[in-house]
């Protein structure tokens, strides 16, 4: 087992910190990132903070601007169908794979879902925040399947460039997550002929509704964004 110096566990949970943040909307699309009041904010230096920033960029979270600084990424429609279909593809590849793999599989081959997903139907309340990350972690599971870790990555990097819009959309119609709980309920009974066709419908739903999703990520306040 290799142990990390300190300065790379500091700047690993600078990291942690800082994604949820962004992932959760702690910057609006285009917001400037100041280096050195996020640097007070956390009590280190610049200097870690500025390889958090550099790593985002790298992912697709924050955009650098030469001369100008950090600024939060801001998807446009294009950006967020090409987000959505490709998550839709690397999920339905890997369900089809597994498919093909074991076509008369027994619930016993089939990798068991992480029961916070299991029991999502039974909660009385999960927050948009929450909902957002159960999202992501049933499509990290349904990419699971397939076995390939170049599609795990893929999908991982989906879930987190899409989860402010994730955030968002549950936090202006919380009935969103119906779909998510049937999702998770047909995987539980591995019907997945229905569940193939369900994850068409959840993507077609979300295609139609991608002006509406930008316009909740560009409002200050997502109750201020009304529905087309």
């Amino acid at each position: 087992m290799v142990l990390k110096s300190a300065n790379e566990k500091s700047i690993q949970q600078i990291y942690s910190r800082v994604k949820v943040e962004i992932l959760n909307r702690g910057f609006y699309p285009g917001e400037r990132i100041n280096i050195e009041k996020y640097a007070e904010k956390l009590r280190v230096s610049t200097t870690p903070v500025r390889e958090v920033l550099n790593r985002m960029v790298a992912e697709g979270l924050v955009d650098l601007v030469p001369q100008m600084g950090f600024f939060m990424k801001r998807l446009t429609e294009a950006d967020m169908r090409d987000l959505l279909e490709f998550n839709a593809l690397l999920v339905n590849w890997s369900l089809a794979d597994f498919q093909r793999q074991y076509p008369d599989c027994s619930l016993s081959l089939v990798p068991s879902l992480p029961s916070v997903l299991k029991d999502i139907g039974k909660r009385d309340f999960v927050d948009a925040s929450q909902l957002a990350v159960m999202t992501g972690m049933f499509f990290l599971h349904m990419a699971k399947l397939s076995g390939n870790q170049e599609i795990i990555c893929r999908v991982a990097s989906c879930n987190d460039r899409l989860q402010p819009a994730r955030v968002c959309e549950f936090a202006e119609n919380a009935r969103s997550s119906d779909q998510l709980i049937n999702l998770c309920d047909l995987f539980v009974v591995g019907d997945f002929s229905k569940l193939k066709q369900s994850l068409s419908h959840y993507f077609d739903v979300r295609q139609n509704q991608v002006r509406k999703l930008v316009r909740l990520l560009e409002s200050t306040n997502i109750l201020d964004a009304q529905p087309s």
